[in-house]
């Protein structure tokens, strides 16, 4: 898993709750495949955790839903950018997933 395949895979599925589900799958693959990165794929998987538990048996709005999809593939797409910046530019793009809160 790199935080490319993380991104498209993201962009191809439906925004319900499955969708957060295999991206939360697949960021557990990328903390194991992809140490680099480790933490970029800790903190996306954190934030989509807590926005699942906030809608677990309860109605997920569609426009919520697709909000937070935006969100992740936002995040997801600075921090593929940020793998060949500098390390000041990783550090901003982590501490902005970090103080990200979905829907």
């Amino acid at each position: 898993m790199t935080l490319n395949e993380l991104y498209e895979g993201l962009k191809q599925r439906d925004r319900g709750m499955a969708a957060f589900d295999r991206f939360m799958q697949d960021c557990r693959s990328g903390i194991e495949s992809d140490r680099a990165h480790a933490a970029a794929y800790h903190l996306l998987l954190s934030i989509t955790a807590r926005f699942c538990d906030r809608y677990d048996r309860e109605p997920l709005p569609l426009t919520t839903a697709q909000e937070a999809k935006d969100a992740l593939l936002r995040l997801t797409d600075q921090a593929r950018a940020a793998e060949t910046r500098s390390a000041d530019e990783q550090i901003r793009v982590l501490n902005a997933i970090a103080t990200t809160e979905l829907g």
